[in-house]
């Protein structure tokens, strides 16, 4: 094997770990923001207990 071979072989390799990385470092990203909607720390929604935590207000839910 030449040097240069041996250049792009290791050029490769680390291209191949930083792609698999990033894609597991996306999976986690996902489930973390999936894991955080659900216990109510989402941007998008707020649960009952959140509001009444930040307004000090009494808030009742009925189904």
């Amino acid at each position: 094997m030449s040097v240069n071979e041996a250049i792009r072989t290791k050029s490769q390799i680390s291209r191949t770990r930083e792609a698999s990385a990033m894609g597991k470092l996306s999976v986690a990203t996902r489930k973390n923001r999936e894991l955080t909607e659900r216990l109510g720390e989402s941007v998008k929604h707020a649960t009952i207990t959140a509001v009444k935590n930040a307004t000090g207000k009494e808030y009742k839910f009925n189904l």
